[in-house]
């Protein structure tokens, strides 16, 4: 299996991953608003972003050792994220570097 086919796998289970997260906090243990479509979308949108930018770090910090083509990939996908989100570009790259080097 290719980097891009593994990357996109990793984007996926972020995805998911956040998508739950961001569902359980809002519900604050409801688990029936779920159900029943009762949870508000811009305020679960709100919550995904900086979710799927954290699950993505914290990927790229436990394959840094394992696989540092695809954390690498990780982390530029995790800057430009925060970049898009309009924070600028040399600070994006501090902030998930110094995230992903503790440890």
């Amino acid at each position: 299996m290719d980097n891009d086919t593994r990357l996109d796998y990793c984007n996926r289970m972020i995805g998911e991953i956040a998508t739950d997260l961001s569902q359980a906090y809002l519900q604050d243990g409801d688990f029936l608003s779920l159900y029943l479509g009762q949870i508000s979308v811009p305020l679960q949108l709100s919550v995904f972003q900086p979710l799927f930018i954290e699950l993505s770090v914290f990927l790229a910090h436990l394959l840094k050792q394992e696989d540092e083509e695809l954390s690498n990939l990780l982390r530029t996908e995790a800057e430009e994220t925060i970049q898009d989100s309009g924070h600028d570009k040399r600070a994006s790259h501090q902030v998930v570097t110094r995230c992903i080097s503790v440890g």
